[in-house]
């Protein structure tokens, strides 16, 4: 006698032969479903342990582990998981470089990184030039790591030294090396928001000197900029909101003159402010436009949206 089992047939039980051709609905084989769906998961958790393995790159002499990252026009963006990661100002930075100054054909970028805002500002300008500073070992290595895969190395002179060395901006008179110059059509920055002082230093390197001032504050920036621009060149600076009193300062110090200025609200409260300034007599402040970037309920506002869908992002 053939052996009997149940299968469940329009809301009841019946038995059938085990060697009849019947096979059992959906809601039979859910438990062998559930456990297929189980070993996808861990599968695919060993298979995002094996891509964190592969992204470890030697970086700076340091085994680090890289990202890449979707950035603006099909291009990719190297950084550290754990590292300093791109954010919406520089993204806001380098779109106010864009509407100051359209015809530019040279760009310096002061403390870039890893290189957000000149690239950003480069997809927008095929056929420019970018220069790009920064004094941090790591972010350069990072960055050169991005161009080498965005095949813009040669329309990119990325320079490792410090803002503050008047050697890197001027002529070396013994090493004869080529310095910065004094001809750039607009120049950007995103300095450091703390102080050396303003609470505790990140454990992470890269991030501690990209937040506070361990190698010049905002008024650094300034002169740096001041001494690299064209005549009638725009620089582009984004700073936060309570460091406005020390950003006003220094502008006024390098003798710039804010054309515009760009209030950046984050659920309703005002974290950085945006100026776009050219050398020149002060004439009074202009009137402060506000751009929300993130709405109260934690969506990005249709302005942002607009800003990204026009830098390529």
């Amino acid at each position: 006698m053939a052996c009997l089992r149940a299968a469940p047939v329009r809301g009841h039980r019946a038995m059938v032969p085990a060697s009849s051709s019947w096979r059992p609905r959906q809601a039979a084989i859910r438990p062998h479903k559930e456990r297929c769906l189980g070993l996808a998961f861990f599968a695919a958790l060993r298979l995002r342990k094996q891509i964190r393995r592969a992204c470890r790159v030697s970086i700076a002499g340091e085994d680090l582990n890289v990202t890449e990252s979707r950035f603006c026009h099909g291009w990719s963006i190297s950084q550290l998981r754990e590292g300093y990661r791109y954010c919406a100002d520089d993204i806001l930075c380098a779109y106010l470089a864009c509407k100051a100054a359209p015809e530019a054909k040279r760009m310096l970028d002061l403390g870039s990184g890893i290189g957000t805002i000149g690239l950003a500002w480069l997809a927008q300008n095929p056929g420019a030039a970018c220069s790009m500073l920064e004094a941090q070992e790591v972010s350069v290595a990072l960055c050169r790591r991005t161009l080498r895969q965005c095949q813009v190395e040669d329309v990119v002179d990325l320079r490792h030294g410090d803002l503050r060395d008047q050697s890197v901006l001027h002529v070396r008179r013994r090493e004869k090396t080529k310095a910065l110059g004094k001809n750039f059509d607009v120049v950007t920055a995103n300095p450091p928001y703390f102080t050396s002082t303003c609470g505790n230093l990140p454990k992470n390197q890269q991030k501690a000197h990209c937040r506070h001032e361990l190698r010049g504050g905002v008024l650094q920036f300034c002169s740096a900029a001041a001494h690299t621009m064209a005549p009638g060149a725009s620089f582009c600076l984004i700073h936060a909101t309570p460091r406005m009193s020390d950003v006003l300062a220094a502008l006024e110090r390098c003798r710039f003159a804010i054309r515009r200025r760009v209030d950046v609200l984050w659920r309703g409260n005002c974290k950085s402010v945006a100026l776009v300034c050219s050398l020149g007599e002060p004439k009074g402040q202009p009137a402060a436009e506000t751009l929300q970037v993130q709405e109260p309920d934690g969506r990005w506002s249709p302005a942002y949206l607009d800003i990204c869908a026009e830098m390529g992002l």
